[in-house]
């Protein structure tokens, strides 16, 4: 019964295109004309399967769905999120010592990578430092 819950994980974690690929394939096993199943040979497997290809039709549905749902709500949500982000970086920034605004300055400002020609007393300042 391992198996079971290790393919049903494997397809939760596949994303959509396995979702879309299932519900296709389960809706035209279930829905073609049966003249087109005859012609493709496909008779005696739409009709000892056909529980299964329903059950498959609806819970790739459902997957489907919560896929398309979940990724509105990410895209509706982004902008808020990136405001919360910018929000607590200026908070960060406008609760800077002027010790932590003057090292940062040649960084900022100067488009410096690293900080050359500065004291030795200078030479390991970091935020911890500073605001022991």
């Amino acid at each position: 019964m391992e198996w079971i819950g290790s393919i049903l994980s494997t397809v939760i974690n596949a994303g959509w295109k396995i979702y879309l690929a299932a519900f296709i394939a389960s809706a035209a096993l279930l829905f073609f004309p049966n003249s087109l199943v005859t012609q493709l040979g496909l008779e005696e497997i739409r009709h000892s399967y056909r529980t299964y290809a329903g059950i498959v039709l609806v819970a790739s549905a459902s997957l489907l769905m919560v896929n398309i749902i979940s990724s509105i709500v990410h895209l509706a949500l982004k902008p808020w999120r990136d405001g919360q982000f910018n929000r607590s970086i200026h908070k960060m920034l406008r609760e800077l010592t002027q010790d932590e605004k003057d090292f940062l300055r040649p960084f900022i400002f100067g488009n410096a990578n690293t900080v050359t020609g500065a004291p030795r007393r200078d030479h390991r300042r970091t935020r911890r430092n500073i605001l022991a």
